[in-house]
């Protein structure tokens, strides 16, 4: 957006990000409801480590 002098551009830009950003949690959560989704990764359970380490 930075490299165009007309404005009109720069507003339609925006609306765009917008609309993109409502499309995206709307697929997400489609994906959440379907059970498609991964479960986000968790730090490493040291403790757990140390205390059983074999598992």
């Amino acid at each position: 957006m930075s490299r165009s002098l007309r404005h009109d551009i720069h507003a339609k830009y925006a609306k765009f990000i917008g609309e993109i950003g409502l499309y995206s949690n709307q697929g997400q959560k489609m994906m959440i409801g379907n059970g498609w989704f991964e479960k986000s990764s968790l730090a490493f359970d040291r403790n757990k480590a140390v205390r059983n380490p074999l598992e």
